[in-house]
Parts: structure tokens; sequence; C-alpha cells
């Protein structure tokens, strides 16, 4: 997708990328936004338009890195944005996982190992749980609670906790390949195709956020890159 910028309709966004709309929500953006430019609806909503583009961009665009808010955004919003994140995670996509899950398991019939599949995806979000606990309770207190005397072992524990959220995203990238490539037995073909699409909306929102993770909060957290400053409006 082409770069986002101040002047583009948020709509086309939406249009070409739906997986931004858990996005924009986070920010307390609702659809609806008729044919407004992101400058306009960051302006409406009070937001700092240099760091929903630096959000948008780094999420729609692989090869995207956001140098303008590495000049200047503070860590304490990435956290925020991500702790938003993690909450829809656990109040959103893991229960459609698992309603479809068991809305499944109710049509297997016959020999099948939808059973062992069944237990493995939910051993995964088990894991994604506490790990999403871990990022609320732990690490992200130390994030929004700066300390340049402890900013090396906070760069640390994020870094981490970073590859813990990359092992879970790879444990339910590992399961949606499981059930489209091994899955076996009578069931419910339009139900097996619900879960399909659950899972792999929750692995496209774990990779995105984990990249966000890997591009904007380590960065910043970095020696070279303290956090805090005055946000760079040179977008």
């Amino acid at each position: 997708m082409t770069l986002i910028r101040t002047t583009t309709s948020l709509s086309a966004v939406l249009l070409q990328e739906p997986s931004v709309i858990p996005v924009i929500t986070r920010f307390g953006i609702r659809l609806g936004v008729s044919n407004a430019t992101v400058g306009r609806i960051c302006e409406i909503h009070s937001l700092d338009s240099n760091f929903v583009l630096a959000i948008l961009n780094t999420l729609v665009n692989e090869g995207y890195f956001p140098e303008n808010l590495l000049r200047g955004c503070g860590c304490h919003e990435v956290a925020g944005y991500l702790a938003k994140a993690d909450n829809d995670c656990r109040r959103t996509l893991v229960p459609n996982v698992l309603a479809h899950f068991g809305r499944l398991m109710s049509t297997v019939s016959g020999e099948s190992n939808m059973p062992m599949i069944h237990g493995m995806a939910r051993h995964a979000l088990a894991s994604l749980d506490e790990a999403i606990e871990c990022e609320l309770t732990e690490v992200f207190p130390m994030v929004m609670q700066p300390d340049a005397s402890r900013q090396a072992d906070v760069y640390r524990m994020v870094a981490r906790h970073t590859e813990r959220m990359c092992d879970c995203w790879s444990e339910i990238a590992d399961l949606r390949s499981m059930l489209v490539n091994l899955v076996s037995g009578e069931m419910d073909s339009n139900l097996l195709y619900a879960v399909i699409v659950a899972v792999g909306a929750l692995e496209n929102d774990l990779h995105k956020n984990n990249r966000l993770r890997s591009r904007i909060l380590l960065p910043l957290l970095s020696e070279t890159n303290p956090c805090g400053g005055a946000a760079d409006s040179g977008q």
C-alpha cells in the first residue's frame, strides 16, 4: 500500500486495508468517516497525527520505518496503544476463536484429529493470555515510568517480551496452518472456515503489533533514542 499521509482519505485506507478498522477504534475513531482525511480525523479527535501516521504506516507497509516518530514520540504513547491492543485481543479476538471452535467441535463425528487440534489451540491461547498479562502488569508499567538509570534494563525486558510475543504469534500461525493442511474427519465445513478466519484475524493482529514492538517501541527504548520529547510535525 502507498504511504499514508495527513492528506490521505481515511475511508480509502479502510477499504483497501480492512484490518486497520480495529486499529482506528483503539484511537477512539468510529466508522462513518465519510471522505475526511487522516489529518482532519486526527484534528477532530485531538490526536497527534504524526503518531497515528507512524502506527498506520508501520502496520500496513512492511518496509516502513517511522524515523519521524523516533525523533520525538514518547514510549508511553506506544505502550498505551499496545495495551489497548492487548485488551482488544482478550475481549474480542480470543473469545471469537474459542466461540467458533466450540461450535465446530459440536459437529465433529467419527475419527478426527480435531480434538487434538482444539487442545493445541486452547494451550496456545492460554500461553498468549499469560504473555499479555505479563505485558500489562509487568512490562508496560516499567515503560510508563521512565528511569534513566534503568533504561538498559527496561530495553532488555521489552526485547525479551517481544520475543515471547513473537513465539505466541508463531503458535497461532502454526495452528492456522494445521487447520488448513492437516485437519481430518467429518465436521461442518462452514464452521471450520469460520474458525480459520477467526484464527487468521488473531494471527494478523499479533503480527502487526509485534512489528510495532520491534520497529517503534524497542528503538525508542534504545540507549541512542531516549524516551520523551516533543513530537515532530514534519510528516
